[in-house]
């Protein structure tokens, strides 16, 4: 043991410097303790007096309030805190006691594959909301005995993101089965109030979408939660209606997308090296002479295909139909007409707000899409305090592994829970002040790691992990259902396995479960994904043919590939890029051509994965640094790309800085965008906007007032 003297954690100089946070969490673990202690219910009193910190308290009202909190804090972490009559024969206050048959998480054995397919379905939120349900769900697995080794997973990578402000109320609504209220603009720009039940929520296409019964329109409806504004407001109590059983939200979702129409295809002119992503998807390519082809395109609607087309400015030309043609040119016009010298960029006046931004996956947002309003300007990110009830968790976890892994390295078990060394030692400082009630030095935990080798002891009553909470089992069971549908990523078999494994284990949990739907992938990659494992296997150089989006053009690179990682539902190859001398992205559906050489493709030492916590593309110091000011309808921009910094001008407008390395994407956003982008600095780029617009405009023959009165309309 550790010394003689048990000194409190938060007097500790240092090691914690959240005392408050420290004693809460003694308490409440102190208070758990004597709950699984207990053989029989203990009362209020008897609680009191087990406690210590409760005897701290001023008076019995005081008293009460901390009661009553820490009750609700147990129970939020899924600690079965139950109620029961001290003696059944007499009508007496109620006791209070834990279940160790319901607290405990039941014994599982898994597979090693069921084990790795595990651990990949944990890794794909680790940069979404639920990533902390998912590492504590893993850390209690570990607890549990459960030998957590993905060693063989380090290259796959699928990833979840969550950024939308109105994914966690919509969440909580379908898990509580709580109607929901919320002010939802629409893909045309309008805007309207929306009483909703919520039935499910699924991620397709990269974007979150929550179904349910809209209760104004009498009828069930799909909601993309990046075009809901402002908060999330909940009505009434949970368990308010009931859920089809046989909804699907992803079914619902994808019915609900704007599918081809039966209508003829787009005629577009291309310039000879340009529009390469319209080319790959035409139905005929025909060559005009040798600077222009003529392709056929099928689309959606005229609104997206107008967007598209207009980012390739003066290359690519609309010859029918003509309503197609009359919305390109009236986005170029815009875009023109905004970059002229002497037009106001910017609102008089100091922004309202600034900060670094969030970096997003790069993209194209649809026109219409606006910031829900709850999503102000970023503001430069500060590490946030962890909870008492989080420390719980984490000690409720740690102790078990620690107890099956004597003698363990400190920084092997720090490293296990994803916290420091110092953290470690400070938790261990905590458990050594806690115990069975009496509180004496035979009823306190044991700790010892004076030799930085740790070793516990006299803690029977937490010898077990904590069940899982809904939230940890939810988070598993969707990603292992995204693996399943996913082409392969990981055997099936062991995937399944371990769902209906878990789904056993965790009750209630998989009927939420049921509720949220996750596509990694629609199986377009499958045999690209397929080839590329087996060439990060097989240690194998590839030469790449690859499709720049940002220059519209199409080079050759020689790739070490490192791994795959999926984001936004995009699946890309990262390695280290012969051309560039450094390490890039390529997106799947840009590489043209594949060409696996007899070569071993090592990295070489200075290769380092990228941090993709953010983006897909990360800006370099030297990158040319950009201003734009986005109307309303385009804040979503300062989302989707990696930013410095974002100031808000009123009445949605902003004023977005950003670094980039090429910077014609740029200047393709603000074509496609038709003048809700507007390039203020540098006045280059801005002039390069003006001129390209006005060369494509140009190219259609029309008169500066037929550009002003198109004869179609988007």
């Amino acid at each position: 043991m550790l010394g003689v003297s048990r000194v409190r954690p938060g007097s500790v100089g240092g090691v914690n410097a959240q005392p408050a946070v420290a004693a809460k969490t003694e308490r409440l673990l102190n208070l758990v303790i004597a709950l699984l202690s207990t053989r029989r219910p203990l009362t209020k009193a008897q609680l009191r007096a087990a406690v210590p910190q409760y005897q701290q308290t001023a008076g019995d009202e005081a008293f009460d309030r901390m009661f009553e909190r820490d009750k609700d804090e147990l129970r939020d972490l899924g600690i079965p805190l139950s109620t029961q009559q001290v003696d059944p024969s007499a009508d007496d206050e109620p006791g209070y006691r834990i279940d160790k048959r319901e607290y405990s998480l039941p014994a599982i054995d898994f597979a090693p594959a069921e084990v790795a397919a595990l651990a990949l379905a944990a890794r794909s939120w680790t940069q979404a909301s639920l990533a902390a349900p998912a590492a504590a769900a893993m850390a209690k697995l570990a607890s549990a005995g459960v030998e957590l080794d993905d060693t063989s997973l380090v290259r796959i990578e699928p990833r979840v993101r969550t950024s939308e402000p109105a994914f966690e109320p919509m969440r909580r609504s379908v898990q509580d089965r709580q109607e929901v209220r919320f002010d939802y603009v629409r893909a045309d720009g309008e805007r309207g109030t929306r009483t909703v039940r919520p039935w499910g929520m699924a991620m397709w296409r990269g974007r979150w979408y929550v179904t349910g019964w809209d209760v104004d329109r009498g009828a069930e409806r799909v909601f993309r939660l990046s075009r809901v504004a402002g908060p999330v407001a909940l009505r009434g109590g949970p368990a308010a209606y009931e859920i089809p059983a046989d909804h699907v939200p992803r079914v619902l979702v994808g019915a609900s997308e704007p599918g081809f129409v039966d209508q003829p295809p787009a005629i577009l002119r291309i310039r000879a090296g340009a529009g390469n992503t319209l080319r790959r998807r035409a139905r005929t390519v025909g060559e005009i002479d040798e600077e222009w082809s003529l392709v056929d395109v099928d689309y959606r609607d005229v609104e997206s295909l107008s967007q598209e087309v207009a980012g390739f400015g003066p290359d690519v030309l609309v010859e029918a139909p003509e309503r197609v043609r009359d919305a390109v040119v009236a986005r170029l016009s815009a875009a023109g007409d905004r970059h002229r010298p002497g037009m106001p960029q910017a609102e008089p006046g100091m922004p309202q707000s600034t900060g670094n931004g969030a970096a997003q996956p790069g993209g194209t947002a649809p026109a219409g899409q606006t910031l829900p309003a709850a999503r102000s300007a970023a503001r430069p990110s500060r590490p946030h305090p962890e909870s008492a009830s989080a420390r719980l968790s984490r000690l409720l976890a740690l102790v078990p592994w620690l107890l099956g892994h004597q003698g363990v390295a400190l920084d092997v078990a720090a490293h296990q829970f994803g916290i420091t060394p110092a953290q470690l030692e400070s938790d261990l400082l905590l458990l050594f002040v806690c115990g069975t009630p009496g509180h004496l030095p035979d009823d306190l935990i044991e700790a010892d790691w004076e030799d930085g080798r740790v070793y516990v002891g006299n803690a029977d009553a937490i010898a077990r992990p904590l069940r899982l909470t809904i939230d940890e089992a939810v988070t598993l069971m969707v990603g292992l259902r995204a693996l399943a549908a996913t082409p392969g990523i990981a055997e099936r078999d062991a995937v399944v396995g371990a769902l209906a494994k878990l789904e056993a284990a965790t009750g209630e949990a998989a009927g939420v479960a049921a509720r949220v739907h996750v596509t990694l992938d629609d199986g377009a990659q499958e045999a690209l994904v397929a080839r590329l494992r087996g060439a990060l296997e097989d240690t194998r150089r590839l030469r790449l043919r690859y499709q720049s989006a940002g220059r519209d053009e199409v080079t050759e690179r020689e790739v070490d590939p490192m791994r795959l990682v999926n984001l936004e539902a995009h699946w890309y190859l990262e390695g280290w890029c012969h051309r560039a001398e450094d390490v890039r992205l390529f997106r799947l559906d840009r590489i043209v051509g594949l060409e696996v050489l007899d070569v071993p493709g090592v990295p070489p030492e200075q290769a380092r994965g990228r941090d993709l916590a953010g983006a897909a593309y990360l800006p370099g110091a030297g990158d040319a640094l950009v201003e734009l000011v986005t109307e309303r309808e385009a804040a979503w921009v300062a989302d989707y790309y990696p930013v410095e910094s974002v100031d808000e001008l009123g009445e949605g407008r902003r004023l977005v800085r950003l670094r980039a390395a090429d910077t014609g994407w740029v200047v393709r956003l603000a074509w496609r965008l038709g003048g809700l982008v507007t390039v203020r600095e540098p006045v280059a780029l801005a002039t390069a906007v003006r001129e390209g617009a006005a060369a494509a405009v140009a190219a259609y023959g029309l008169t500066d007032d037929d550009r002003r009165m198109p004869r179609g309309g988007a």
